[in-house]
């Protein structure tokens, strides 16, 4: 056969390592193009193109056929990065070899990121021959996403918590609801409040839940003041919320906390009263495995002003509802003892006005001393009631501080009372040094007090003498009333100072008194910003003293 009669054919010419490298250069910069991790995989498992992106995120530096760099090779690779390597390397593999079907899943690696992977596998005629294995950092979502978890959770668990911070005026009772709900949700295995006791200097433990009963003695009974809470009180000055584990608690409250409560880590939320630290409540962890999460330390930061603020609320109900007391006992005893002798006085004005007994005889003497008595003991009485709007905050008060002579208040106080001490047969003395310095406060305040102070001395004082003594002490002045009266016992002491107190009965008067003359004494001295105290013994006498703060005196300028 002819050459002609041949069919024509084309002739190919031979193909070069520049052609056939060129449909690879084009898939790597493809491939380059994209964010996500990307291996390629031929049928025979090796690999067959990685882009930057994978090489960046795996740290590889091999090519395509060399090292790691098959199918095989880079599952192992990754995996020795991964958190839990055990739990993906069946996943991973048998991912790999499910044929057909694409496939993916996420890991988490050693240093918190989070890694998507998807297989989608290479199918010709049906029969898987490679595929594509890529990969996607997540770990930006995930936190994003779990961020908006916490603090929907937060929200959710300080909802349940107003709920079961219900305002009442039962501080106890509403704290052990909160404690009890501290443990709910927070999953603590212990919760306990402590607030401040201002004249005991420590910190109390009020309510609690998740004790047993010797745990919750053993704690009743720890003494937790500044120096025993040592760092923790410093720790509060930076921060509402501190997490402790035990082995950083103070020395002191190591082996209590650790050893006999079994506590291992405790969070503690500071509780306050404007910028007064009044307490703190504590989540506690027992189990050896339980640990505090990023979203407890957040819902922590929510507790302590939710809490500070239901205190505040409930302390505020309280003093109300003791405000409303006190002034219906204030009525009470204020109307009975004005109306006895109102109806002493009546009773015998009446006698005087229908003409029953005669002018300047004894008889008629005797009922005009009467009288003058019975309206003495009224003024008394006015003068007790206006002393405690001082301290009461009621109408009539004067709101404003100012610098007072003690000079001067010793002079009124001496002329209110020299008639009475005339006649009592007392010894009566004033002692004080000379060019004392002012005080603060207002005329009148200071001069209730110690219209207070003597008329109590004169009221429970037979025999015997009435000092006031008054002297510089510790950038103040220190006033002191002595008597030589019928003196007070240990229980008496304790209860001088309380309303409505009228302790034991006094030798010249004929009636016991309010028992507010102490208490707007005790009240007005804290007001002024000084301190009292008394000593006393029965049958020897009384020692009643006060320090006040000096004001110190303008400089005058000299030319």
């Amino acid at each position: 056969m002819k050459a002609a009669d041949q069919p024509d054919t084309e002739i190919q010419p031979p193909a070069t390592a520049a052609s056939l490298e060129e449909p690879a250069a084009l898939l790597e910069a493809v491939l380059d193009a994209t964010s996500d991790a990307i291996i390629v995989i031929g049928a025979d498992g090796g690999v067959r193109a990685a882009n930057a992106a994978f090489r960046k995120m795996w740290a590889v530096t091999e090519g395509p056929g060399e090292g790691v760099l098959t199918v095989f090779g880079v599952c192992t690779a990754l995996l020795e990065q991964l958190a839990d390597p055990e739990a993906a390397r069946d996943q991973m593999f048998a991912l790999l070899a499910s044929g057909t079907e694409p496939g993916g899943g996420e890991a988490a690696l050693r240093d918190g990121q989070a890694i998507d992977y998807h297989w989608q596998p290479r199918l010709i005629d049906g029969v898987p021959s490679g595929g594509v294995l890529r990969f996607n950092d997540v770990t930006n979502q995930r936190r994003a996403t779990e961020r908006l978890s916490d603090a929907v959770w937060v929200n959710s668990a300080l909802g349940a918590l107003r709920r079961n911070l219900e305002w009442s005026s039962d501080v106890a009772v509403m704290l052990h609801r909160l404690c009890r709900a501290t443990c709910e949700t927070m999953g603590s295995d212990a919760s306990h409040t402590y607030l401040w006791r201002r004249d005991e200097k420590d910190f109390s433990l009020v309510a609690g839940h998740g004790d047993r009963e010797e745990q919750w003695q053993a704690l009743r009974e720890m003494h937790l003041d500044g120096e025993t809470l040592g760092g923790l009180m410093a720790a509060f000055e930076r921060d509402e919320v501190i997490e402790v584990a035990i082995d950083h608690l103070p020395e002191a409250l190591r082996e209590n906390v650790g050893q006999n409560l079994g506590v291992r880590s405790t969070l503690l939320m500071a509780l306050r009263r404007g910028e007064e630290l009044i307490g703190f409540h504590t989540a506690c962890l027992r189990r050896p495995a339980a640990n505090f999460q990023a979203r407890h330390l957040q819902l922590a930061r929510g507790v302590a002003p939710l809490v500070s603020l239901a205190i505040e609320n409930a302390l505020l109900v309280q003093e109300l509802t003791r405000s409303g007391r006190r002034k219906v006992d204030f009525l009470s005893v204020i109307s009975h003892e004005i109306r006895t002798p109102l109806h002493v006085i009546l009773g015998w004005t009446s006698l005087l006005l229908d003409g029953s007994i005669l002018p300047g005889t004894e008889e008629f003497r005797d009922v005009v001393a009467r009288i003058d008595r019975s309206g003495r003991q009224i003024g008394q009485v006015i003068d007790a009631a206006a002393d405690l709007t001082h301290v009461e905050g009621l109408p009539g008060a004067t709101p404003v501080d100012v610098a007072a002579s003690l000079e001067d208040i010793f002079h009124d106080v001496e002329s209110e009372t020299r008639a009475e001490f005339e006649s009592s047969g007392l010894a009566f003395a004033w002692s004080f040094e000379r060019s004392l310095p002012r005080v603060r406060g207002e005329r009148e305040k200071l001069r209730a007090v110690l219209r207070n102070l003597v008329w109590n001395a004169l009221r429970f004082t037979r025999e015997g003498s009435v000092t006031v003594a008054a002297r510089q002490r510790a950038g103040g002045v220190e006033l002191a009333v002595s008597d030589t009266g019928i003196g007070l016992g240990p229980q008496a002491l304790g209860a001088i100072f309380e309303p409505f107190q009228a302790i034991g009965q006094p030798v010249r008067g004929e009636a016991s008194g309010t028992g507010l003359g102490l208490h707007a004494v005790h009240g007005l001295v804290e007001t002024l910003g000084g301190e009292i105290e008394v000593e006393s013994e029965v049958g020897v006498g009384s020692t009643f003293r006060i320090w006040l703060p000096a004001v110190a005196e303008p400089r005058v300028a000299t030319a």
